[in-house]
């Protein structure tokens, strides 16, 4: 399995959120700005907007030329001998890593993070997002790290979809989706 970190900084929250999610109660805040009066401009599709088989050429399609790409060379760990190559691509608001196995050929879309609420992934989950709003969406994670909370969902290892929700000051200020990387 390939583990890579992605870290992408984004705006401070303060809100300890409510106790409970009932009928007008705020879903979240960012910046001091309720989540609800903050439009999404754009809604990335979970599953399909982060298979691991995603190109490049595909993502750029869809969303646009990149603010900025990233490139860096690493050491292959399939072969100490070989250059891999890590590709980041930077959009205002959310970046997609990419990772190229020169010893298979291969380039695969290991992670996409969010870091502004103006992007929401299709089954609700957004940026600024209460913690307490979070749990009652998904549960309890089936993973909890400082303040990290990785919720994993899927058929067989194979075909798992991780997200990991970064919580500052009982708020989610990122996202993280990457697949089981085999």
């Amino acid at each position: 399995m390939i583990a890579l970190a992605v870290t992408v900084s984004c705006g401070g929250h303060k809100d300890s959120g409510p106790a409970s999610t009932g009928a007008g109660a705020s879903i979240g805040e960012y910046n001091g700005k309720p989540l609800e009066q903050i439009p999404v401009i754009a809604t990335f599709t979970y599953p399909d907007d982060f298979v691991i088989t995603t190109t490049r050429k595909q993502v750029i399609a869809k969303w646009g030329e990149p603010k900025q790409v990233t490139t860096k060379s690493v050491t292959s760990p399939y072969d100490k001998n070989t250059e891999d190559t890590r590709y980041t691509l930077e959009y205002d608001g959310f970046t997609f890593l990419f990772y190229y196995s020169a010893a298979k050929e291969q380039e695969l879309l290991v992670a996409t993070t969010i870091s502004d609420p103006r992007y929401a992934v299709s089954d609700g989950l957004r940026v600024g997002m209460f913690k307490s709003v979070m749990i009652a969406k998904y549960g309890e994670p089936t993973f909890v790290e400082k303040n990290s909370y990785v919720y994993t969902a899927g058929m067989n290892s194979s075909a798992q979809m991780n997200k990991e929700l970064m919580v500052t000051d009982n708020t989610v200020s990122k996202i993280v989706i990457y697949p089981e990387i085999p």
